[in-house]
């Protein structure tokens, strides 16, 4: 009676169970296709971002990193604005505009594929330092002491991030 009994036991255990790992099977091979297909929902990268929300969301860390006042966020944002709008023109000038989403390219009438020269490079960069140095010193008018020590530390936290990325985010700094 004990072999009859646990043969009985055995199988409506063994049944119920190889049920469910073959119904779990079918449904994990009907919905893994289904997930390989959909596409992924990252969240936008800095260079996609519209320059407006880059320039909204930088005036915003710094309001709330540095605690800015509203009449210094308003004098911060047209101090940024006026930056991007001289480098959009120095990029300009040196043949090379910007893509939505991307970084600058040469454009159309340079040839396809053709790289920027070096001496071009060297004058975007002396320009581009130019105008960081312009928007310090416009920064350096609008903030108080602590805030522009904050400030500075802040800026130096995120060229040691780029550092660690690698020499492609440095030579993109322009450093």
């Amino acid at each position: 009676m004990s072999e009859t009994h646990g043969k009985r036991t055995g199988r409506p255990l063994a049944r119920p169970l190889a049920l469910g790992l073959a119904l779990a099977s079918v449904l994990f091979a009907a919905t893994a296709p289904a997930q390989a297909q959909r596409p992924r929902q990252d969240p936008p990268r800095r260079e996609q971002m519209d320059p407006e929300e880059r320039l909204e969301r930088r005036v915003e860390m710094l309001t709330e990193r540095l605690g800015l006042t509203e009449a210094q966020a308003a004098e911060v944002h047209a101090l940024f604005r006026q930056e991007a709008e001289r480098m959009r023109a120095a990029f300009a000038e040196a043949g090379i505009e910007p893509r939505q989403g991307a970084a600058p390219r040469p454009r159309a009438r340079r040839g396809e594929g053709e790289r920027v020269d070096a001496d071009t490079r060297k004058e975007l960069r002396a320009a581009m330092e130019a105008i960081r140095e312009d928007t310090e010193e416009g920064l350096a008018r609008i903030l108080t002491a602590p805030q522009l020590e904050q400030y500075r530390a802040l800026r130096e936290q995120a060229r040691e991030r780029m550092d660690r990325r690698g020499p492609r985010a440095r030579f993109r700094s322009g450093r």
